[in-house]
Parts: C-alpha cells; sequence; structure tokens
C-alpha cells in the first residue's frame, strides 16, 4: 500500500500534558422537538440548531439566553442540516419531500425552497461560495444560494448515496456510495477521482475530514476498520484498526488526531495525525456515541446511549477527565437522560446535548488550569510603503491573569505576496514591500499552551509606477435620447508617464478622443457598452465597460426628478414615490416597475406604498406620451426590519467596478438598534473575507460580477441587511503600441505604381486578426487600389509633385498611424536640335554641304573656261583670222 512521507512530528496524544482537568457541570435545559437526528452552530447569529425528526420542525437555541427562540415547521421530517455563512443561512433536507429548505438565520424561518432529484439524500456545503452539493443516485447536484436553484449536475458512481463531506484543507468535496469515495473538485464541478475502498459485504457508513492535514478517515460497517485517504494525493495512505461499531471521529483541531468512538467495544481509538498510526485505545462509557473536538478547551466530548452520561477526554493526553451524567431533572422519568447529537459553542465553552429526544441540555466546558491568550495586537496598525521600502511590525499578545508566560510562539503571515518578511517568527519582524502597487494584510499566528490565535489584519499599501488602474467609468447621464449628449467619465490613476486614452463601442455620432471625458451625442437609439482603454507610457494598459442607453427622441419629454421619500424605511412605513416630467405630445402616463411586495404600480405620478418584505429595491419610473414616446429614471429604496433594530441607510463599493489587482472598499452606513452595532459580509469575490467592521478593504483575487451583501446586528441579536454590485475586470489586455509602412517611402513617374504594405505591434500578446486598416492621401494627385486592409497600391496620375500615404490602425479603441512619402516626377523635356540631328553634328552636315556646293560651282565655272578656249582654238585651226581685242 502507497504511504507518504513522515510529516514533521507533532506532539503526541500520549504526552502527560493536559489542557484541562474536566469540572464541567450542567447549566441550563431547553424545551425543543422529539428525536433530534442533528445539530449545529450558527457563529453569525449565535445559536445552535436542531433537526427535530418526528415533530418535523428545526429548533433554534440562543446560545446567550440557553433558550430555544424559534420552532421553525418543515414539509415533513427534519432530516439533515449545513450552514452557510456566505449567505448566513441553514440548509435542511427531510425524509419525504425531494427539496431543500433554505432558512434565514436572521428571521429564523423558511425564505426558499430548492427543488432537488431526491429527499432525504445526503448533502453539504462549500464554506467558499456557499454552493451546496448533493448526492444522488449517480448524480452531484449544485445548487446556488444565489439564485436558490440548482444550476449544474454531473455524474458520480451511480450507487446509494452515502456520507458526503467538505474538506476545508483542499476545498474539496468528498461523496461515498456503499463502496466508493468520489473525489469532486468544487472549480472544475466534476468527480476528478473515484476510489474504491470498500465492498458490498463492508459498506461505508462514515466519513471524517481531518481539519489540519486535509486527510480522508472512511468507516466500514461491520468490518472494524479505518481507511484514510490523502488529501493532498487523492490516494488511499492507510488501514487502521478500530472498535467494532466505529462512529464518525471527532478530531483535534490543532493536532490534527483523530477520536473515533466505538459504541460497540465500549473505547476510543486514538489515531495520529503526523505518524497514521493507532496512539492509544481508551475504555470510556457504555457505549459511546456522538464525538465532537471544543476548541475552547481543547477537549474531546462524547455522549453515552445507555449510560446516560457524556464523557469528557482530554485532547491532549486521551485520558477521560469526567464522566458527567445528565440532567438530574431527568430522574424519574423514563428513558430521560439518553444523550444523542452534541454541539459546542467555541466562545463560551458551553456543550449543546440532545437529550431523549425531548430536550436540549447545555453543560460549561471543562475550566481551563492554563494561561489563556485573550487577544494579540499588532503595531503599527497600518502602513503605507513605497516599492522597496521597509518597515517593522512587533506583535503583542494578551494573557488572562497578566503577562504570557514564555513558550508564546509567533507566525507571520500575509495574503497577498507583495513583499518578503526578515523572518516569519519572533514578536518583532522587518517587512519589505515588493515592486508591485497594492494592498496586502499582515497576520500573526500566536500560539500558547497549544491554542493559536490570529491577530487583526494590519493593511500595509505600496505604492508602484505600474500598470494604471481605473477607479471609476460612468456615462452621465443616462439614458438620454437621441440628439442628446452624455459625458462618458473616467477616473484612472497609476502607471508610468501621462496617461491616454481610448474608447470602443461608442454609437454613431460620438468618436473616441483622447480625453478622460468624452462628449458623446449619439444620433441612433440603443443600449451601448462602451469600454475605455488607459494606457501609459510603458505600455501597460487598464480597461473596462460603462452601458450608455439611448432612447429614441423624445419630442422633449424628460423626467428632472424621481424620488423615494423617505427612501430608508422599516417594514410596514410608508414612503412615497414622486415623479416630476416636462414636454412630450398630450397627457402623460406613469408606471412603476421593481416595487417590493406590498406595492402596486399606478398611472400616477406621486405613489403611496407601503412594504412587506425587507430588503434593498431599485425602482425604475416610466413616463409615456400619446405619441408612443417614453422617458425613465430610477431611484433606490431600503427596507429594514420594524423590530427597532438598526437600519443600514447605505451600502456602497467604491469603486464599483475595479480591475484584477486592484483595491475597493465596501462602506456601511447604519443607526438605531440596542447597544453596538456589529457588522459583517457576504457575497464578497474570492480573496475578500468578512470583518466586524462599517469599512471594509479588499482586494479580489478573480474576475466577475457580484453581489455583495452587508449585514448590521444590534446587541439583541437584530439585524438589517443591505445589497450592492461590485465588478472585477481583467488587468490586463492587448494593446495596439504602433505600426510601420513597407516601404517607407517612393519615386515615381507619372503613371507609375507601388504596392505598400503595413505591420502592426502590439504588448501584451500578438497583434490578433481584428486589427482594422483605413489607407488616405493627403492629395488628389494618385489614386489607391484599395482604401482597406493590409495592403493597397498607389498609382501615380498625370500631375508631378509629392503625395503623403497615411494608414490608421485600429484595435480595441486604441488607434496608430504611420506614413510614407511619394514623389512623383514629370517626364524631362527633349533635348534641341539643327537639321533634325544634334546641334554640333547638325552643323557639321551644314558646313561640308556648303563646302560640296562651293566645290561644284568651282568646277563647272572651270569647265566652262576650259570649254571657250577649246573654242577658240578651233578657228585658229580653221584659218580664221582671230578677232583683235
Amino acid at each position: 500500500m502507497p504511504t507518504r512521507p513522515a510529516p514533521l512530528p507533532r506532539e503526541s496524544v500520549l504526552q502527560p500534558a493536559a489542557t484541562s482537568t474536566g469540572g464541567a457541570t450542567w447549566i441550563a435545559n431547553a424545551t425543543v422537538g422529539n428525536d433530534q437526528f442533528g445539530a449545529l452552530l450558527d457563529s453569525g447569529n449565535s445559536e445552535v440548531y436542531f433537526s427535530n425528526f418526528l415533530t418535523s420542525n428545526i429548533s433554534a437555541i440562543s446560545t446567550t439566553t440557553n433558550r430555544a427562540v424559534a420552532g421553525i415547521p418543515l414539509p415533513s421530517y427534519a432530516d439533515r442540516m449545513a450552514y452557510d455563512p456566505n449567505y448566513a443561512e441553514v440548509w435542511a433536507n427531510t425524509l419525504q419531500t425531494p427539496s431543500l429548505q433554505v432558512i434565514s438565520d436572521v428571521s429564523n424561518q423558511v425564505v426558499a425552497n430548492v427543488s432537488v432529484g431526491c429527499a432525504a439524500c445526503p448533502f453539504t456545503v462549500d464554506q467558499r461560495t456557499g454552493n451546496v452539493y448533493q448526492s444522488e443516485y449517480g448524480t452531484m447536484a449544485i445548487v446556488s444560494p444565489a439564485v436558490d436553484a440548482v444550476v449544474d449536475t454531473f455524474p458520480v458512481p451511480a450507487q446509494s448515496p452515502g456520507p458526503i463531506e467538505y474538506d476545508p484543507v483542499n476545498h474539496n468535496i468528498y461523496t461515498t456510495n456503499t463502496t466508493t469515495v468520489s473525489i469532486v473538485n468544487t472549480t472544475a464541478h466534476q468527480a476528478v477521482v473515484n476510489l474504491t475502498v470498500s465492498s458490498w459485504r463492508y459498506p461505508i457508513n462514515g466519513l471524517g475530514i481531518d481539519p489540519v492535514s486535509g486527510d480522508i478517515f472512511v468507516l466500514h460497517q461491520s468490518w472494524d476498520n479505518v481507511t484514510v485517504i490523502s488529501g493532498t494525493s487523492n490516494r488511499v495512505v492507510a488501514n487502521l484498526p478500530v472498535g467494532t461499531y466505529a462512529g464518525k471521529p471527532a478530531f483535534n483541531a490543532t493536532s490534527g488526531d483523530a477520536f473515533i468512538p466505538n459504541s460497540g467495544s465500549k473505547n476510543v481509538t486514538i489515531i495520529s495525525d503526523s505518524l497514521l498510526s493507532v496512539m492509544a485505545t481508551v475504555s470510556v462509557g457504555s457505549a459511546p456515541g456522538a464525538a465532537i473536538y471544543n476548541p475552547w478547551d481543547g477537549d474531546i466530548y462524547l455522549s453515552d446511549v445507555t449510560s446516560y452520561s457524556v464523557s469528557i477526554l482530554s485532547g491532549a493526553t486521551g485520558r477521560v477527565l469526567q464522566n458527567l451524567s445528565t440532567n438530574p431533572s431527568c430522574a424519574g422519568v423514563p428513558n430521560c437522560g439518553n444523550p444523542g447529537a452534541l454541539v459546542a459553542d467555541p466562545t463560551t465553552g458551553d456543550v449543546y446535548a440532545s437529550v431523549s429526544g425531548r430536550w436540549v441540555d447545555v453543560m460549561s466546558g471543562a475550566p481551563n488550569n492554563l494561561p489563556a491568550m485573550t487577544g494579540v495586537s499588532i503595531s503599527p496598525s497600518s502602513s503605507s510603503l513605497p516599492a522597496g521600502g521597509t518597515t517593522t511590525f512587533t506583535a503583542t499578545p494578551s494573557c488572562s491573569g497578566g503577562v504570557c508566560p514564555p513558550g508564546t510562539t509567533f507566525a507571520w503571515t500575509m495574503n497577498r505576496a507583495l513583499g518578503t518578511f526578515n523572518a516569519s517568527t519572533g514578536s518583532v519582524v522587518q517587512f519589505t514591500a515588493g515592486a508591485t502597487a497594492g494592498i496586502t494584510y499582515l497576520f500573526v499566528n500566536v500560539t500558547l499552551n497549544g491554542v493559536t490565535t490570529q491577530s487583526v489584519a494590519v493593511p500595509v499599501t505600496i505604492s508602484s509606477t505600474s500598470p494604471p488602474s481605473i477607479s471609476s467609468f460612468a456615462a452621465s447621464p443616462s439614458p438620454i435620447d437621441v440628439g442628446w449628449t452624455s459625458y462618458l467619465n473616467v477616473s484612472a490613476s497609476g502607471g508610468t508617464g501621462a496617461l491616454s486614452y481610448a474608447y470602443s463601442g461608442l454609437p454613431a455620432g460620438c468618436s473616441s478622443l483622447n480625453v478622460s471625458s468624452l462628449t458623446c451625442t449619439p444620433t441612433v437609439s440603443g443600449s451601448f457598452t462602451v469600454r475605455v482603454y488607459v494606457n501609459d507610457t510603458a505600455a501597460h494598459s487598464a480597461t473596462t465597460t460603462a452601458s450608455l442607453t439611448v432612447n429614441p427622441s423624445s419630442g422633449g419629454l424628460t423626467i428632472s426628478g424621481f424620488s423615494a421619500t423617505p427612501s430608508v424605511v422599516s417594514l410596514g412605513s410608508m414612503t412615497t414615490f414622486t415623479v416630476s416630467a416636462t414636454g412630450g405630445t398630450g397627457a402623460l402616463s406613469f408606471t412603476y416597475a421593481g416595487l417590493p411586495s406590498g406595492c402596486t404600480t399606478s398611472n400616477t405620478a406621486s405613489l403611496a406604498c407601503t412594504p412587506t418584505v425587507r430588503g434593498s429595491f431599485t425602482v425604475r419610473a416610466y413616463v409615456n406620451d400619446t405619441a408612443a414616446r417614453s422617458a425613465t429614471a430610477t431611484t433606490p429604496l431600503i427596507v429594514n426590519p420594524s423590530s427597532g433594530g438598526p437600519v443600514i441607510s447605505g451600502f456602497s463599493a467604491v469603486p464599483s467596478a475595479l480591475t484584477l489587482g486592484a483595491s475597493t472598499t465596501f462602506t456601511i452606513s447604519a443607526s438605531g438598534g440596542s447597544g453596538a452595532l456589529s457588522y459583517a459580509y457576504a457575497g464578497l469575490p474570492p480573496g475578500c473575507g468578512t470583518a466586524n467592521s462599517a469599512t471594509l478593504t479588499c482586494t479580489p483575487s478573480s474576475t466577475g460580477s457580484f453581489s455583495a451583501r452587508s449585514y448590521a446586528n444590534d446587541t439583541a441579536a437584530r439585524s438589517a441587511t443591505a445589497i450592492t454590485s461590485l465588478t472585477v475586470n481583467p488587468s490586463s489586455t492587448v494593446v495596439l503600441s504602433s505600426v510601420a509602412i513597407i516601404p517607407v517611402g517612393a519615386n515615381l513617374s507619372i503613371g507609375g505604381s507601388q504596392a505598400f504594405s503595413v505591420t502592426p505591434s502590439c504588448t501584451g500578446g500578438p497583434c490578433p486578426s481584428g486589427v482594422a486598416y483605413t489607407w488616405t492621401l493627403s492629395s488628389s494627385l494618385g489614386t489607391l487600389s484599395s482604401q482597406a486592409g493590409s495592403s493597397t497600391t498607389f498609382t501615380a496620375g498625370g500631375s508631378p509633385g509629392t503625395e503623403t500615404l497615411t494608414v490608421t490602425a485600429s484595435l480595441n479603441g486604441v488607434s496608430k498611424t504611420a506614413s510614407a512619402a511619394i514623389v512623383i516626377i514629370a517626364p524631362a523635356a527633349p533635348p534641341p536640335t539643327f537639321l533634325g540631328l544634334p546641334p554640333t553634328e547638325g552643323y557639321l552636315v551644314l558646313i561640308v554641304a556648303i563646302a560640296v556646293m562651293v566645290g561644284i560651282s568651282v568646277a563647272v565655272v572651270l569647265a566652262r573656261r576650259r570649254s571657250r578656249q577649246h573654242s577658240s582654238s578651233l578657228v585658229d585651226e580653221e584659218g580664221v583670222a582671230p578677232r583683235s581685242r
């Protein structure tokens, strides 16, 4: 069989140091229903709940007065229960009705009924999200407390559903059937591992989760053995012997050691969490049944069915400290004093035990004989540091009886790793801020005598230059009519250098500009989701959205005012909604939506309303004219309980929209009630925890839209609640940073052409395919083959000159441009000619021609002269005397 590596040794359960010596006593008795099936503690309203099977109801007992304060009826026999601290609700099922009952711990009434696949099937609650997981026959159903409905199902091994538990260490759900343990991933909503650990002969009949290691202890019917599954590796790491008829184990929350009651063998098996071995077997009572751990005194309490007593074992040594007989008032009553379900209040140490299915007896916790820590403080209580800055924190514990004794240990931690400690232990540490901006909360866990106390959270704010953050973005006013003007206002800070702004998703008539307040006058109607991008000079970016509603032109119909007077009322009190409207055509009519129960819409500008339910409401008024034009507006209304309890007049998150890694602050405005008010929060995003404070700063660790709920409680256990919305956006996106034209220029003759292309660059990742391009020319000296796309061809016209080609690239509202210069050259003028030839050659031809003509002329003259001389010589020869001159 595989084994896990040996962990660091813890204090053995067999070491002699005890935390208490017994001495518990019965202090109260409360009458409840009949046949208690289960018990749980609601730490939010200081009450314990017992499900009464035969009387089909749930009893609520105040841990302050130790008296039953409510009996909550259910449709049929009350069965299992589970508590959701996120929504402050108790979930219950019944034997015959296939549904889950949702009980408000404020009103102690059933507020919802969720249909599921089977009656009395095992279920549990994810303590982080509040989601309910019910194991059915071959199916796991997930119920969301936000909508009170089944939101998902997925398959699990199809056998009879068995015990189911939530693991607070690894945040998994463990569900069983006859032979198999299924490990359910609460993020993926699926069974990631199915382990066969038993057989039909020895079916699974019990399940327990070690709160220290997250290991799973599986018990088997008729098999004196416990199977241990590692919550880290999801593998079987041990099979250990136990007694007969072993019951669900109780775990020491400090050491993780398991105490398994064995009703058949009349003892308790103690298993070491660190060694995964049986450390001791302790005889106790005659039939030990239910077992619980009481964190107030660190001891184990067991109900003994046949000896009519509750046994107390030391959680440190395993020794029996006390056997306390049940309430003496049962004397003489048949079958009275038979204890069943147990539950402990860690604040007072009181233990509540169902007795004979008709009463709940209350005993005080065993007195602690060692000094107890009463609180831990950290100085300073807050700090603001630049990146790389340091400060020193000092933890100071306080203890009962004065000075805390030697042996007190300290362990420092933080909720976000935005810095480092010079040491993780000791009462004094130095914190050095990292380079990332944000808020981290420091804690110190101080341990004394095996009991650990955590300090309050100390906020440390770290300032840095990257990235920018958006604290708010909204359209004001919205809605508007076509042709009206709205202003899109963004508030951003941080980042490196000057911030720039770009917008996308704008309606027609509005264009993006690099401004933090964009004026928008739409020319079309509709609902628009406008996104703003805030960029710094280091290419960091933040983005978020705002809604803008544009109604058709109203012909001047406007709502100048809409309010509820008063806007915060008590249940049963009246408020009046008043609408002021002008313009429009003909008589105006009025309707209202989003009204609380007890109020009905009416065609009147002044509507009286007396709510019959409490809560936070957004009421909308509609004003219509006879030309079918409309205007609308909203106003808030808060309805608080009518019991004279506290009243919440305001609850908000600032900012209400932020990016992942940024912080928001919730603020409650409350008054009234008895005594000092206490505060709690639910529905917060992951990374944020509730606190007893009217202001709560938190840094969400995941994105999404959340409906946060606030509670204001007074000392008389009366409560008021309110709801606000929070949106957490992703912290970064791909942003267009630059574009380049290839080639960067060209020289062309008239009629010539050149192809150009564009290359984009992005930060935050590669540029997507959705980049849009627009090509333009500075003048009309040529034409483009295309004005869109990643390439185009320029063809020169008939005139010379210089043309500028510009491309504009756009992505997610961010635009970048690049340009190329194009020079268009006219053809050169033809060179001069003479006689059709270059001048030099033409002149040479002319000279030669003249010379030839002169030569010819001379030759002709000479020829004529010779001819005359010849004629004279011929006369002489014939005897004609020559004529004298």
